[in-house]
């Protein structure tokens, strides 16, 4: 049975009196760990609690968790809170209304990385379809996270600056309570010293990932290390229609080129197991395409579809058809969050950091 220190229990009292609350702290100070046993102990008194996160390998952390997108049914943002609670009404998925409609507790994980127009669509869907009058449907919020950590991606085609949701009015009167863990649990860990000493001093192994600041660095690299690969090269062309000159937006490669033995990233959500961030090997390419194996599925992987919707036209302008992997002997710093790398190196983005 998990013992909670005395941060962790002042914390688990907030979340057992039904309180709205910020949990916060640095890497290693047992947010997931209370999230956990918290989550348990909740359950154990009949609790409904819902685990989600900002992304698919965040929300891996957790039995039956999710994306608060996927949850909420906001699909990638493309629509304003009116159209949106139209179409999840009328949808023919009324697993969303349900989901919402029987939920006592939401927990929104790596919160530092939703946007404050996020957290306000989900407010919203929550009010109208539980409770009108009160904030979230009356539906109890749990956030957890670390704002010095990664922040919210601004959204241009979808109306989203990407402010931090600590600004919305909505989060300033909801998440009332807030708690910041202190106590590091790891500090003492041999291998976590060890490790933070490695990568300080840069040392070198042929299996790390490397992480960058932009996507340029992580382009040029990938390339690099793909030459280096003693295999035959295979390129992947997509099918694009639409306004191609958006398709910039996708992270689908125009041109994918592979090879056996490369390590890629999935790129899509396609499974509750097979999500946005997962890293793989290409074990196998055929003339339909490439066989990656995550960890211990194997997978022949098909093209799909990558859309540019425009909020304000109301409309997909532009498609990509295209394998969902890239390559990831880099990622960048956004892409990592939230994923377990056995082996890193970090090098500094060119761009200052505001």
């Amino acid at each position: 049975m998990t013992v909670l220190n005395d941060e962790q229990q002042r914390a688990f009292a907030l979340m057992a009196s039904g309180h709205n609350v910020a949990i916060l702290g640095q890497a290693g100070t047992g947010k997931t760990m209370l999230v956990r046993e918290g989550v348990k102990k909740l359950r154990e008194r009949g609790k409904c609690v819902t685990v989600t996160a900002s992304t698919g390998m965040a929300a891996r952390q957790y039995k039956d968790a999710t994306t608060v997108h996927h949850w909420a049914g906001l699909l990638d943002g493309r629509y304003d809170n009116k159209e949106l609670l139209s179409r999840i009404r009328a949808s023919e998925d009324q697993f969303i209304v349900e989901r919402i409609k029987t939920a006592d507790i939401l927990v929104i994980d790596e919160i530092s990385m939703i946007s404050s127009k996020t957290f306000e669509q989900v407010e919203f869907v929550c009010r109208h379809l539980r409770e009108p009058g009160l904030f979230f449907g009356n539906l109890q919020v749990i956030c957890v996270g670390d704002f010095y950590q990664l922040r919210p991606v601004p959204d241009d085609l979808h109306n989203d600056p990407g402010h931090y949701v600590f600004t919305s009015p909505v989060w300033q009167s909801t998440i009332t309570h807030k708690i910041t863990l202190t106590q590091v649990l790891r500090q003492g860990d041999a291998k976590l010293i060890t490790a933070v000493d490695e990568l300080e001093v840069c040392q070198d192994d042929r299996d790390q990932v490397v992480l960058y600041g932009t996507n340029l660095e992580v382009d040029v690299h990938n390339t690099f290390e793909l030459r280096k690969l003693d295999a035959p090269m295979t390129v992947f062309r997509s099918e694009d229609s639409g306004d191609v000159s958006l398709l910039s937006r996708v992270l689908a490669k125009k041109v994918l080129t592979l090879k056996v033995g490369c390590p890629v990233m999935l790129i899509r959500n396609m499974s509750r197991s097979l999500v946005n961030g997962l890293i793989g090997k290409v074990v196998a390419i055929s003339a339909e395409g490439p066989t990656v194996k995550f960890g211990n599925d194997i997978v022949k992987l098909n093209k799909v579809s990558f859309s540019v919707y425009d909020s304000n036209q109301h409309m997909v302008v532009a498609n990509r058809e295209q394998f969902p992997v890239t390559l990831s002997f880099a990622i960048t710093v956004y892409k990592s969050q939230g994923l377990t790398i056995p082996t890193v190196m970090e090098f500094a983005s060119q761009e200052k950091l505001e």
